[in-house]
């Protein structure tokens, strides 16, 4: 009996792993695809509001992410799960910040490794962008790159 609740708590503890270690696509051939045909992209848009709740959590779940979020209206703390992440999937956050003069700060929390905090800047009469991606190392996103516009 003991070996039976071993054995079947190794199968679950297996199979119901939170991250993944290796690429989506596996080692590749000859057992596993490595020609970019099996892997998903998702985009999401959010719009956020004054009143909303300044963090919000996200699970990505493809092997490219992209979050365009529309017109900060307030500073924003962005966290991310690890749950459904494979090995070398990338996390992508378009901001675009409303007119306040002083831009709108974005921090990065939990499972996001970055270089600091992002302010989306805002020029003379325009809203500023800022795009920030990550990739998954097999246990956190690190940041790859930013990039801020103010035209």
């Amino acid at each position: 009996m003991k070996k039976l609740i071993f054995l079947s708590a190794l199968f679950i503890g297996t199979v119901c792993s939170a991250q993944n270690s290796s690429p989506r696509w596996g080692a590749g051939p000859p057992s596993e695809d490595n020609t970019g045909r099996i892997l998903t992209y998702a985009f999401t848009q959010v719009t956020t509001t004054a009143s909303q709740a300044i963090a919000y959590q996200r699970l990505p779940n493809a092997f490219e992410n992209i979050v365009q979020v529309d017109t900060l209206k307030h500073a924003l703390t962005d966290s991310v799960n690890v749950i459904n992440a494979y090995k070398g999937d990338k996390l992508i956050f378009t901001f675009v910040a409303d007119t306040l003069p002083a831009g709108r700060v974005v921090t990065f929390g939990n499972h996001l490794k970055s270089a600091g905090t992002l302010t989306v800047p805002k020029s003379a009469s325009k809203s500023g962008r800022a795009e920030i991606a990550f990739m998954f190392d097999g246990t956190e996103w690190v940041e790859l790159y930013r990039t801020i516009t103010t035209n």
